[in-house]
């Protein structure tokens, strides 16, 4: 099984994640704590946030922050052989949903709407469904199955 804290140290080598108009950030549980919560059912859970911007004559200001508790590894896949590519492979699949809602929302500036990116919450962006199937074993793989289904991160890329 892989260790809390190679799974810490994972998930601090990838966030945060930053593409135009979004960053998501993984939040220390308490100063310099980990970033992994093992819950009672032995499912790990990450804080994250988001942070919305956007541009103003070349600056950026905040326009949101969300933050919230997220299910990164459902207890019963919590021995799963794959955590590692797991996480490495959603925050590849994270950074091109990324950089898509952010050209949807530079296209949405100006109007009384506030874009694609004001509706997602933090756990919208994380699936670990992925985990169940039987495919997916190295990083490229988890970022394929992210990006290429409709209810997961490929939704956001592809929003009709």
């Amino acid at each position: 099984m892989t260790t809390i804290d190679a799974l810490n140290r994972t998930l601090a080598a990838v966030t945060p994640v930053a593409s135009g108009l979004l960053t998501l950030f993984a939040v220390p549980q308490g100063e310099d704590g980990p970033l992994f919560v093992e819950q009672d059912d032995g499912g790990l859970h990450a804080t994250l946030r988001i942070i919305e911007w956007s541009e103003d004559d070349g600056r950026r200001n905040i326009d949101s922050v969300k933050e919230q508790e997220v299910c990164f590894v459902p207890g019963p896949q919590r021995a799963h052989p794959h955590l590692i590519p797991w996480i490495q492979g959603w925050a590849a699949a994270l950074e091109v949903a990324f950089a898509a809602l952010s050209e949807q929302q530079r296209a949405w500036t100006g109007t009384s709407w506030n874009g694609p990116v004001g509706r997602w919450m933090p756990q919208d962006f994380v699936h670990p469904d992925v985990l169940r199937l039987k495919r997916p074993r190295a990083v490229r793989d988890y970022t394929d199955a992210l990006l290429d289904a409709r209810h997961r991160l490929g939704r956001m890329v592809d929003p009709r």
